[in-house]
Parts: structure tokens; C-alpha cells; sequence
């Protein structure tokens, strides 16, 4: 397959990224490697985190764990978009006040 396109990592999707990721492991050191390398530095979009241990250690347990928070963190989003902060603390305010 060889090196891909950084266009072609942007836009292949899911479905596409092992292959991809294969073909670029497979050509490490390679001159196309270090042109998607640093074309892929030049135009940075996303947060990278390298997890490395030895087997047995919870590398998996720890992904696995940070993808539902960062699951949850996005439902408890979609579900609070467009509610006001204010209005929650005016209850609390009149709440208060009532006491």
C-alpha cells in the first residue's frame, strides 16, 4: 500500500485508519514517511497521547476507561446544550431567599 496521503488520513475515516497506520509502521524511516510526518506537524488537529508499558500492565484497561468518560463527557453535553447556567443559579438564588 505504501505511505498515504496525509489528505487521504484526513478524510479515509475509520474504516480505513489500521491499514493505513500499517502501511506507515511498514515504512519507517522511509523518505515518504518523513514527508507525511512532517506535513502532519505543519497542520496539527488533534491531541496525540502515546501509552506504552509492558503486557499485563492495564494500557487496555486505561483506554478503555478514558473512552467512556470521554463517552460520558459527550452525552452529559449534547444533553445540557442550550441550558442556561443562570437560570440554575437564579433557582438556587431564590431558593435561598425563600428560606
Amino acid at each position: 500500500m505504501g505511505v498515504p496521503s496525509f489528505r487521504e488520513l484526513r478524510e479515509g475515516g475509520k474504516l480505513h485508519s489500521p491499514a493505513r497506520l500499517a502501511a506507515i509502521e511498514t515504512e519507517a524511516g522511509s523518505p515518504a514517511l518523513a514527508a507525511l510526518l512532517d506535513e502532519a506537524c505543519a497542520q496539527p488537529k488533534a491531541h496525540v497521547l502515546g501509552l506504552t508499558g509492558t503486557p499485563g500492565v492495564g494500557k487496555s484497561t486505561l483506554i478503555n476507561a478514558l473512552i467512556r468518560a470521554g463517552a460520558r463527557r459527550e452525552q452529559d453535553h449534547r444533553r445540557d446544550r442550550g441550558r442556561s447556567f443562570v437560570q440554575s443559579d437564579r433557582r438556587r438564588c431564590s431558593a435561598t431567599a425563600r428560606a
